[in-house]
């Protein structure tokens, strides 16, 4: 009963269906007959789908970002290690040291020379050495008086050397003889005729002197660095004038951190104690100085600077005084080891002696004006550079005030006019220094030096016996490690004399201009053996009579031939 039901409603839906289907094709009949035979259950596939969406063709090339993943990776390095044969060195040569040095010759006027010289040979504790030399002429210039001079020099030298400090000291006797021919005996008038001249136209300098030296030798400014220095000297001429001195110096240094900063900060003092006793006849002149200069100096890469005071207290013939002047520089290396420039502010005092006189001026008449010279403040700078390994040039100028710059002028009192005694005033000095100097090896060097003055006077009509400039030229050549050629050529300005116009007792003192000089010398040296040689000098080979001080003439063309060996 049940099925019967069944296959009718399926016979019913079948025939709707057809009846649907005919209706949507009525426009093209369709028939069809169907048997079934058994039980039918109709299904519908699934219909086919073309799974493909619509797409935009772009023509436009785009960079694909690119990622990257490094991932470390150490490399395994595995070296070996060699062993170095050392090289086989044979025993180390040292150069050989000659204990001995002699060198002596002769030549016109009657000049001699000879000088000795020995030390003892490699020692770590101690070194000694000395010295002798002598160096004359006996001869005359024309139309003016005996000309003879001579010098003496004996000096003994020693150190010791301690682990952090080292001791030396010296012993020393110098003794220069001059006559002062600066005038002519047959235009001397009748008055001076009856003088003794004879009696008063030689001079004798005789100079001893001892001093003694302890200095640190830290390695570096942790340490309280110092030094200690202790001198004497007398010395005496013919005519019962004297002068003693003792110097005493000293300096301290050690490296401070005064304030937090890299910069290397050392602070230092130096002291002085300078006593002269000058002597004439009976009467005794005394003078005492002390010195305090403390500084700090702060270093930093290419900069330096020193700031401090120098301080003088002075007691000359019961009189005190007390001077404090500026000390400072700065220095800035703009090429290491190369280029430097550098400016300075300070001032500075020293007392004329006899013995820094009678150097500079053999002829002077003893019985001095003693004065101290004073400079108030110098300023000062320059440039230091090293072109290259050969080459070097230096360049400075300076400007000072000074009190009391002594000045060199004709003793009206002396009887023949031939002696000089200073006259001081106060200056105004500009100067300029340049030297450029170029060394290779042992075969070839030379210097060129110039210096350049103006004086600005306050009471004086010129800066007597100062000249305008000085030029100078050194040069030497070793040639097949035989012959060595020397050269010299100095160059000097013009200056103005104070001076009699003529040799008459009352002539009277008057500005006098004496020309400038050039004076030109050559030597040579021919080693005959390694430790034999001999040498010619030539001076003065334009043989120019120049007058240096008013009425002293030099030498003309002075030849002197020698030899030197050592033992």
């Amino acid at each position: 009963m049940f099925k019967r039901k069944y296959f009718t409603f399926l016979i019913f839906v079948l025939l709707c269906a057809t009846v649907q289907f005919a209706q949507a094709q009525k426009d093209k009949p369709y028939s069809e007959e169907i048997t079934v035979v058994a039980a039918f259950k109709p299904e519908i596939p699934d219909a086919f789908k073309i799974n493909q969406n619509p797409t935009i063709v772009d023509t436009t090339s785009k960079v694909p970002t690119m990622t990257f993943d490094i991932r470390p990776y150490p490399a395994q390095l595995h070296l070996g290690l060699q062993a170095i044969e050392p090289a086989k060195l044979g025993p180390e040569q040292l150069p050989v040291l000659l204990r001995n040095y002699v060198r002596a010759g002769m030549g016109n006027y009657l000049t001699t020379y000879a000088e000795f010289f020995a030390s003892t040979l490699r020692d770590k504790d101690n070194l000694l050495s000395f010295r002798v030399k002598h160096l004359g002429a006996n001869s005359d210039i024309k139309d003016y008086a005996t000309a003879i001079n001579n010098q003496q020099t004996v000096e003994l030298a020693g150190k010791h050397f301690f682990p952090t400090h080292t001791l030396s000291g010296k012993a020393d006797y110098n003794r220069t003889r001059v006559y002062r021919y600066g005038y002519k005996p047959d235009e001397l008038d009748s008055l001076i005729r009856k003088t003794d001249y004879d009696s008063i136209d030689k001079q004798r300098f005789q100079r001893f002197g001892i001093s003694a030296d302890l200095v640190s030798n830290y390695s570096g400014d942790e340490m309280l660095n110092h030094s200690v220095g202790l001198s004497f000297y007398n010395l005496k001429d013919l005519y019962k004038v004297s002068e003693t001195n003792f110097n005493l110096k000293a300096n301290l240094n050690k490296l401070f951190y005064l304030f937090d900063s890299p910069m290397s900060q050392v602070l230092g003092l130096d002291l002085g104690i300078n006593h002269y006793t000058d002597k004439i006849d009976t009467l005794s002149y005394k003078n005492t100085t002390v010195s305090l200069a403390p500084y700090l100096k702060l270093e930093y890469n290419e900069y330096f600077f020193k700031i401090g005071l120098n301080t003088f207290f002075e007691t000359n013939e019961g009189t005190t005084s007390a001077k404090i002047y500026p000390n400072f520089e700065a220095r800035l290396s703009l090429i290491p080891n190369a280029l430097q420039v550098y400016l300075g502010l300070d001032g500075f005092q020293e007392r004329n002696t006899l013995q820094n006189f009678s150097t500079e001026n053999p002829f002077i008449s003893t019985h001095l004006d003693w004065q101290t010279t004073y400079d108030m403040f110098r300023f000062f700078g320059g440039v230091k550079s090293n072109i290259s390994q050969t080459v070097s040039l230096n360049a400075s100028f300076s400007y000072r005030q000074t009190e009391n710059m002594p000045f060199f002028i004709t003793d009206s009192l002396a009887p023949l006019k031939n002696m000089f005694t200073p006259v001081y005033d106060n200056v105004n000095e500009l100067a300029f220094g340049v030297e450029l100097a170029y060394a290779q090896s042992d075969k070839l060097m030379f210097t060129l030096t110039g210096n350049f003055f103006n004086y600005k006077m306050n009471d004086l009509e010129h800066a007597w016996y100062k000249p305008d400039y000085k030029v100078g030229f050194g040069a030497r050549y070793l040639w097949d490690d035989k012959l060595i050629l020397k050269a010299q050529l100095t160059a000097n300005g013009e200056v103005w004399a104070l001076a009699p116009i003529d040799n008459t007792a009352t002539s009277p003192l008057e500005a006098q201009k004496l020309n400038g000089w050039l004076d030109l010398s050559l030597g040579a040296e021919y080693r005959i053996t390694k430790y034999f040689s001999a040498w010619v000098n030539l001076n003065n080979i334009s043989n120019s009579k120049s007058n240096i001080w008013w009425n002293y003439p030099t030498y003309g063309f002075n030849a002197l031939v020698g030899v030197s060996f050592g033992f």
